[in-house]
């Protein structure tokens, strides 16, 4: 089994540039990526950040990740009173639309696997809030 790969916000950054550099019909089909931009995408991945030395696999599952973390922040955003800040790419609410945001996640979801930047985030927020 490999090792679990370590992304830190610079890998994460490279790989989202990746994407969108490739994210062009030549090397996307209507579900996904072809193997061929697999291949190249995680070469050019390597080649940008040898000291990371993740495999395919490994890129493509936190490619995976970062559609769900997207597909997350997406739907806290089409709340009304919820808006992106983008000075400071941070997501805006006033504290009780946060709080019933939280709530959803946290209780009426059950376990749901935030992100960690929006675990983050959340937790800055809470310190905001009682401070």
């Amino acid at each position: 089994m490999a090792n679990r790969a370590r992304w830190m916000m610079k890998y994460e950054k490279g790989l989202v540039d990746i994407l969108h550099e490739n994210n062009n019909s030549h090397y996307r089909t209507q579900n996904g990526w072809r193997t061929e931009a697999w291949r190249k995408m995680v070469r050019d991945f390597n080649m940008r950040h040898p000291e990371a030395k993740f495999s395919k696999m490994q890129i493509q599952e936190h490619e995976t990740q970062l559609k769900k973390d997207y597909k997350l922040i997406k739907l806290i955003l089409q709340r009304d009173g919820v808006s992106w800040d983008q000075s400071t790419s941070m997501i805006r609410a006033t504290d009780e639309i946060w709080d019933e945001i939280i709530e959803v996640l946290f209780l009426k979801g059950g376990r749901i696997c935030l992100p960690a930047y929006l675990r983050i985030l959340l937790e800055m927020l809470t310190r905001e809030a009682t401070t």
